[in-house]
């Protein structure tokens, strides 16, 4: 607006000329702190944070303060009817030097069967089905101790006594493939977990297992009972990452 005669001096613009939310976001300078938009998925290593150090604000990259190494989760499925195997057959490459498995409240369809591991080259087309080695403990509540072992198996067994099928039994543990992209050594599997036996009795079991027969890159495993189908479960893969 114009104005006649002399030309008021220029005063500076306090907070009370301004009434409280009436500055919209899009007023605003485009380096201004707002939450117009959020954030989805894990920041990038280049995205920054605001904080204050003694008093005085900074920007820290996200680089700087995400942890290192940790779990990365990569595949889950569950089972909740009856079904021949549970299987990873993607995602098993050389993003990770080991890969993580944890399978929780699987139970088998039919009573007293051992649990079995396999080894896929091809992304789950086939399995290998002999060279397997392995070696598993395991001790149940009665102090009885079951041994299982071989140099020359087509699977590697995961129990050292079979495994209850009661609605109230089931079996649980963690597995980890160590290098399975890696062309040079055999592949090799360490596990331990729980299970309740055909016995009604809790067993702490510890294994490992490993196929001498192939260097290949292992891409898939699966999953299954020595005989009958698994009646439910849940089965989820983890890349451990690198620090």
């Amino acid at each position: 607006m114009g104005y006649v005669g002399k030309k008021p001096t220029a005063a500076p613009l306090t907070s009370s000329d301004v009434t409280d939310g009436i500055i919209s976001n899009a007023k605003l300078a485009q380096d201004i702190i707002s939450a117009e938009t959020a954030l989805t998925s894990e920041p990038a290593d280049t995205d920054e944070f605001i904080l204050s150090d003694a008093g005085t604000l900074k920007r820290i990259d996200y680089s700087l303060i995400k942890g290192g190494g940790g779990l990365v989760p990569l595949s889950h499925t569950t089972i909740s009817s009856s079904t021949a195997s549970a299987a990873f057959t993607s995602g098993i490459d050389s993003t990770y030097d080991a890969y993580k498995f944890v399978l929780s409240g699987v139970r088998p369809v039919t009573d007293d069967v051992d649990f079995h591991l396999l080894f896929s080259v091809d992304g789950g087309s086939s399995y290998l089905s002999s060279s397997y080695k392995y070696s598993v403990t395991s001790r149940d509540s009665g102090t009885n101790v079951e041994d299982g072992s071989s140099d020359t198996a087509s699977f590697i067994l995961l129990t050292g006594d079979d495994v209850g099928s009661e609605s109230d039994e089931s079996f649980n543990a963690e597995m980890v493939l160590y290098h399975p992209s890696n062309t040079t050594f055999h592949k090799q599997i360490a596990f331990q977990g729980v299970y309740y036996d055909h016995a009604a009795l809790p067993n702490y079991f510890l294994g490992m297992g490993a196929n001498s027969g192939s260097v290949a890159a292992v891409n898939g495993i699966k999953f299954q009972f020595a005989s009958g189908n698994i009646a439910e479960g849940s089965f989820t893969m983890y890349g451990i990452a690198k620090a």
